[in-house]
């Protein structure tokens, strides 16, 4: 399959802008490959420990590998475990429908605190409803085990570290946010409840701050697929693809979902739809569904090229199909500077104190309209 990329600049919503673009030419050689030990058993999660090491997490196992050679120095079984369909462990308890189901990593993070220099690994799977552990990262072994659900077993997770609400303002706390996506197939379906976003403590996991479906009946009716999750500036970001059915017609497009890391009632939640633009002499194409995505900062040469410094934070991601998940034969490389997404965030909240607009997401809170207030500043 031949993938052709291009680069291109990235704005949100409809704004102007302007689009380079370049094929890629070559491939790198490939120097190392870490082959699947069971091809029963996917990969599905990575986490850099550091220059020497990355685990890796998937279906049933997780593997500390060697970055040299990409060699497994140790693999550790965590399933299948016998637990019924919605991932509640039946080791103790009779009551219910026990099957053998494999055990899927849904978050797999590592967690150093500055009096740490080994830390942890924190590993969210599919066993017991979605449950949370801290693992050691030399021999793999549990150091705790947390019973509460923090991550969805059916659907879409992304979790990441960032600074949260302190006491202490020159020294932030780390805390977990979790994204969680969560459709209920009908009334005899997992009583599992979880906020679409959240903070939790990073010691007890406990739930700090979140935003939760305003009406329970979104969990039927509202798809989410959450794709990735960050820190930039003093802001918790997250992507993910929605769905939206119009006269019987299904269309996706993808939202970027933002709150302030020093509000501790998460009342500075915001979405805003994100896309890629693509223009040329012959050609107009606006590409709405993202595939992956990252956060990082640009080279001396690129930010001079996007007009920011190499300390600010860049959005690259691969947008492709207009269906989440179908193959195509063209993707596209796209980067937005984080400053300008801040700005139209900015412009966004501006338009509501000016009286114009309602407040939103529907699906998050009751729609009122904006009341003009005081110029922010």
């Amino acid at each position: 399959m031949t993938w052709s990329v291009y680069i291109c600049m990235l704005l949100l919503l409809l704004l102007p802008l302007q689009v380079t673009s370049s094929p890629l030419e070559q491939e790198r050689s490939i120097r190392s490959v870490l082959n699947v030990p069971d091809p029963a058993n996917n990969f599905t999660h990575i986490a850099v420990y550091d220059q020497d090491t990355i685990f890796v997490g998937g279906t049933n196992y997780i593997y500390r590998v060697s970055t040299e050679n990409l060699g497994i120095e140790k693999l550790e079984k965590i399933g299948p475990n016998p637990s019924n369909s919605i991932g509640q462990d039946c080791y103790n308890d009779n009551s219910c429908d026990k099957n053998v189901n494999n055990t899927n990593v849904k978050v797999l993070l590592i967690y150093k605190s500055k009096t740490e220099s080994i830390g942890e690994l924190i590993i969210c799977t599919s066993l017991d409803k979605g449950t949370c552990e801290k693992r050691h990262p030399t021999t793999l072994a549990v150091n705790i085990r947390y019973p509460e659900s923090v991550v969805s077993v059916t659907d879409s997770n992304v979790a990441f570290l960032a600074p949260g609400p302190s006491s202490n303002r020159s020294s932030p706390k780390l805390f977990l946010y979790v994204a969680s996506s969560l459709r209920v197939p009908s009334s005899t379906g997992p009583k599992q409840t979880l906020p679409l976003f959240c903070s939790r403590n990073i010691t007890t996991f406990e739930i700090l701050s979140d935003k939760s479906y305003v009406d329970q009946t979104y969990w039927t009716s509202f798809h989410i697929q959450y794709i990735y999750g960050f820190s930039s500036g003093i802001y918790s970001y997250v992507i993910s693809i929605q769905r939206s059915i119009k006269l019987g017609v299904i269309e996706y497009f993808t939202k970027i979902h933002r709150v302030c890391q020093t509000d501790r009632k998460f009342n500075s939640y915001a979405e805003s739809h994100l896309h890629c633009l693509f223009r040329n002499s012959n050609i107009k194409m606006l590409i709405v569904n993202i595939q992956a995505a990252y956060v990082g900062k640009p080279g001396r040469f690129l930010a001079k090229s996007l007009n920011v410094s190499t300390d600010d934070d860049v959005l690259f991601g691969i947008f492709g199909s207009d269906v989440p998940g179908e193959i195509v034969e063209e993707s596209y490389f796209c980067m937005i500077p984080m400053n300008r997404a801040e700005t139209w965030f900015g412009i966004m909240t501006q338009r509501c104190f000016n009286g114009r607009g309602t407040t939103g997401p529907a699906h998050v809170t009751k729609q009122q309209p904006c009341i003009k207030s005081i110029k922010m500043k």
